[in-house]
Parts: C-alpha cells; structure tokens; sequence
C-alpha cells in the first residue's frame, strides 16, 4: 500500500554524522591518552610517591611508663591497658568528619561535637586525635562493629596510669594529665605528641624524663578512608625506668587509715638518713580521677606538710631550751610555777595551763610548763637588752626554721608543681624589741611564728641524730628495666650544727619523761617502755574560737634513733590525748613490723 512505502536512506546525511561520531571519538581517545602519558610517564613518580604518603604512614608507638614502687618492692603507680578511641582526619571532607563524630556520640552516649574543629584542624591530616578514652569492652565492640559507617575513627589500646590505692600519697606521687597550652612549646621541643600524657604534679612531674621511656616506630598501611590494613613495628618501645620510693607502704596506709575524716598531716622519717617513710596530708584527692574535687574548700590538693603554715606550740621548746642552755642556763635550776609570768610594764600576766610547783629543766619538759620557758625567755633577754633575746630566732633558724627542707631529689630551677615549699616565719629583731612580749610568745611556739610540719620534724630529727640538719629524701633509687641503677640517693646534710651532748642528754631526758613519767603530757598514750620514745606534745592555739592544733612529734629509740614521727590534727585539740595515740600506732607498726624487712627488693622479689 502506498501509505506503508519506506522512506528513502540519506546516505549523504548518515555519512556526516558517522564522521563527526568518529572525529569526536578521536578527539577523546587522544585526549585520555595524553591524559594518561603525563601522569604515568611524566609525572609517574611523584603521584608514586603521594600515593605512598597517603597510605603507607610511619607513627609512635605509646611505651609503658615507669612502674613506682615503694622501698620493699610494693607497686604505688603502674600502668594498665585500656581502650581508646580516635580519629584521624585523612581525605575525608568537614561533612564526612562531620557525620562519623554524629554516629560515633549515638554509639558511646556522648556528644562528640566539640571534637570537630580539633580534628578538621589537625595537622599532618595523617595524624589521630583521641576521642574518648576508658571505653567499656561493650562500648569497643559497638565500634568496631560499626567501623564501615565510621569512616577515619579506630579503636586502638593504650596504656594508661593507674594507682591502686587511689588517693593515697596523692601529695607525693603527683598525677599525670594530658599536655595543657602552656606546656605544648616545651613538650614539642622535648618530641611529645599533643594527646600525650605527662606528670603534672608531684614524682610524676619531678621524674618525668626517666618515667616516661622512648616510643618505638610502626609502619602502617590505611585506606583513603583512614582503616588499617596491615601494620609493621619498625623500632619497639623501651619502657621508662623503675623509681623507688623510700616510703613504707604498711607504715603509709596506717597512717592514712588514722587521718581518715580529718584535716591533718603524719610524717615519719628515719634521722640517720632523712629518707621518708610515711607522708600523708589529709584530706587529698582521687590520683585517678585527680579533677574531680569532691570539697574544694577543704584544699585538698595543698600539701599541708610543706604549704601550710601553723604555730608549732610547745613543739617549739626544744629550741628554746637549746637557746637558753648554749646561753648558760642550767638544767637543774628550779622555776617556780603558780600559773602566772609577770612581765614589767606589761598589762596581762602570761598564763600556763596549770600549777606545778617548782621544776627544773626536765620537769619543764614533763609537763610542757609555760612558766618554766617564759623564764628561760626572759633570761636570754636578760643578756643583752639590745639583742631582745634575738639569739633564740638565731638557733631556730640553724635548726631549719623560715627556711625551705630542701627535698633531695629537687633540681636547681622552678620547684616541681606539688612540692613548692612555705619557708615559714620568725620575728623580726625589730618585732622583739617593739614588743618584749613577743619573745615569751616565741618561747613556746606562739605569736609572730610559723612552720611547717615537715621543719619542725627535720629539726626534731636533727636533735636526735646529733646535730645533722638533714634534707628529707623521698627516693631511694631509680633503676632501668634490666635493673641497672640510674640514680640512687645520698644522705644530704644541710647543716652541721654544733650541738653539746650533754644538752641533748638532759632535752632528751625531759622528752622522755614527758612520754613515760605519771603527770606527763603523753603518758598513757600508749608508747611502750621498750621502744623509748622521746617526744613531746602540742596543744597549739590558732586564736578566737577556734579549736587548737594537736600536735605530736617524738623518736625512737632515745639513745640511738632510728625513727622519728610527727603527727598533726588540725582543730584537734589536746596533743597528749589526740595526736599522742595516734604516734603511739605508727611506733607499734615500725618495731612489730618495719624493722625486720630488708629494704629493696629487685625485680624478681628478692632483697638486694
């Protein structure tokens, strides 16, 4: 039918567009190969070489820190395995950073957000941030098995400090943290990555550089999506080195156990060396969670043995008697005490807290009697008006006093964060002669003074030892993980002081008495005759209404001490009855317990 004819074929037509077809077709093809000439002929080895940078990565590996140990072997800081999370940023865009921290907070139940700019910032982009640390092996799992949706995010195990007696020694150790803006130009210099962790206080600070090791070196295969492929140790990690601690963790943890719910200090050293056996501030703080401060006004991150200042009370008297007896006084001379000094020109008489009758020097010493070393004040003003009986501040201050105690690990330069010293006060020349009063006030630790607990042990521990004014030691040795020695510590004298043995004899004496003799004012507190402790108590005034300091500083054994404790209660009250039991324990544990062990271990638990 002629409706159905087909139409006639435009060869002419068809021929054209063939050729245009195949022209263009040309054009591409020779296009796509010069495309391909340059980069894998000309510039083959560069975009080689790129490719290698985006997925073959060297990186640190993290090293154990060094274990802390206390002087038997007993582990105070170590260091457990635990799961972290990061991110590294890569090829990935903002949106795609974006959206994993999005899934990656739904996971772990935190918002991530604030994550954004550090990681979209970091640089190289190769490099990881961390996210989140401590996770759940719950919360590792539910990563892992969502990594396909969390491009650039992985799960890796770190080793992280951990103390396992919490805030024990929490003044000592010290903590560590992660680097703060202010320390970045210095750890940067030093070789530390920005998520590292340092010491921040303490022996963790005082040692970072031994504690810390050498990180080894991995190479790593990724994807362009930031997932490891394949991985390969290229230098392994040394571990930081074992540090030593002269303390006594049996006598540590008693001492803990008594400050327990009280703001106070417990020292205990040994006076022939100056090493710390005990040393604890209450209250502290959690080392593992060393942030969260539970009573901020309770300061318990202020090292009360060394940053606090108190009035040592009749703790003090010791020196005043050394005073008076290098000046001439004689111990058997007698004082008669009916509650009351008189002073010329003075408006208030000066008050003991009892009647005692006469006493002489060791007497003076047995009841703690004011009247006794008001007198003996007063006759070293006696012997030079113009001095003002300046000779008494003189003598504190060779036996410590307004001075710093000089910890033997401490390095010229800025004081260790943890362990900046108070050096305390004394009065001035000019306050004695404005104010004659003011000496008897000084007499018997009252007044323009104040020490620090630790002084006042250092200088007890220096009339027991013979006149070696000792810088206190916390550690005992510093060894490598093959248990070389790095460094073991040194007595450190910082003073000989001229001390005349008969006037130690009878001080010595006096403080006995104070401790064993009925009416003295540490009898019945539980010392046993054996261990011949000589010490003496403190009830220390702070004014007002407020409570007075119970204090408690004693050695033992009297004729050749291997021990000396101080313990101070804030707000305690009377020392004999608070502070004079408690020493009592810490006495009881070093001769039932302390004494027979031998004092490092080595590695495998034997003793060196």
């Amino acid at each position: 039918m002629p409706g159905n004819a087909p139409r006639p074929v435009n060869v002419r037509w068809t021929a054209q567009r063939l050729s245009l077809f195949y022209t263009v077709f040309v054009l591409l093809a020779a296009a796509f190969l010069v495309r391909l000439v340059n980069l894998g002929v000309v510039h083959g080895e560069h975009y080689a070489r790129l490719s290698e940078n985006n997925f073959l990565l060297t990186r640190p590996i993290d090293t154990p820190r060094g274990v802390i140990f206390d002087r038997y072997g007993e582990e105070l800081a170590y260091n457990r395995s635990t799961f972290v999370v990061s991110m590294s940023p890569g090829n990935l865009t903002t949106a795609t950073v974006e959206t994993a921290l999005g899934r990656l907070g739904q996971l772990l139940g935190h918002d991530l957000s604030g994550q954004y700019q550090p990681i979209v910032h970091l640089r190289p982009r190769w490099k990881s941030h961390v996210l989140r640390q401590r996770l759940t092996l719950d919360q590792a799992t539910a990563v892992l098995e969502q990594s396909y949706n969390l491009p650039g995010v992985a799960i890796e195990t770190r080793s992280q400090r951990y103390y396992p007696w919490g805030s024990m020694l929490c003044h000592v150790l010290g903590h560590v943290g992660k680097i703060s803006p202010q320390m970045w130009p210095r750890c940067q210099r030093d070789g530390y990555e920005k998520d590292d962790y340092v010491g921040i206080t303490g022996i963790e600070a005082q040692f970072e550089r031994s504690l810390k090791g050498l990180k080894g070196l991995e190479q790593v295969w990724k994807t362009s999506r930031g997932r490891i492929l394949s991985s390969q140790i290229l230098q392994p990690p040394m571990p930081g080195d074992r540090l030593f601690l002269t303390i006594d963790l049996g006598l540590q943890r008693l001492a803990e156990s008594l400050l327990l719910g009280q703001k106070g200090v417990i020292l205990a050293a040994d006076p022939r060396n100056g090493e710390v056996l005990a040393w604890t501030s209450s209250p502290g703080y959690d080392l593992n969670r060393p942030a969260e401060i539970a009573n901020p006004a309770d300061k318990p991150q202020i090292n009360r043995a060394i940053q606090e200042y108190y009035r040592p009370g009749s703790t003090f008297k010791i020196l005043t008697a050394l005073a008076a007896l290098e000046a001439g006084w004689t111990p058997d001379r007698r004082v008669t005490c009916e509650h009351r000094f008189f002073l010329p020109k003075w408006k208030r008489p000066f008050t003991c807290l009892g009647w005692h009758g006469s006493v002489d020097l060791v007497d003076g010493f047995r009841y703690s009697c004011n009247i006794y070393f008001y007198t003996m004040a007063d006759f070293l003003y006696d012997l030079d008006p113009r001095d003002s009986g300046f000779r008494l501040v003189r003598l504190a201050r060779r036996y410590g006093l307004e001075d710093f105690t000089g910890l033997a690990f401490q390095e010229p330069g800025p004081p260790t964060p943890g362990f900046e010293e108070e050096a305390g006060r004394l009065p001035t020349l000019r306050d004695l002669r404005k104010e004659r009063g003011s000496l008897l006030h000084l007499a018997i630790g009252q007044g323009r003074v104040d020490v620090t607990p630790l002084q006042i042990l250092m200088a007890y521990a220096a009339l027991a030892n013979g006149g070696e004014l000792l810088a206190p030691c916390l550690v005992h040795e510093l060894r490598t993980d093959q248990e070389q020695i790095v460094f073991a510590a040194e007595k450190g004298v910082r003073r000989k002081i001229a001390l005349n043995p008969d006037h130690r004899r009878v001080i010595v004496e006096g403080l006995l008495a104070s401790v064993y003799d009925p009416g003295g004012t540490a009898h019945g507190a539980g010392f046993l005759p054996h261990w011949r402790v000589a010490g003496k108590t403190s009830t220390a005034e702070r004014g007002g209404d407020l409570e007075s300091d119970a204090w408690f500083v004693g050695f033992a054994p009297a004729e050749h001490p291997e021990l000396a404790v101080l313990v101070m209660i804030e707000h305690g009250g009377h020392g004999g009855k608070v502070a004079a039991p408690l020493a009592a324990r810490l006495f009881a544990h070093y001769f039932d317990s302390t004494r027979t062990r031998a004092t490092v271990v080595s590695r495998d638990g034997h003793p060196l």
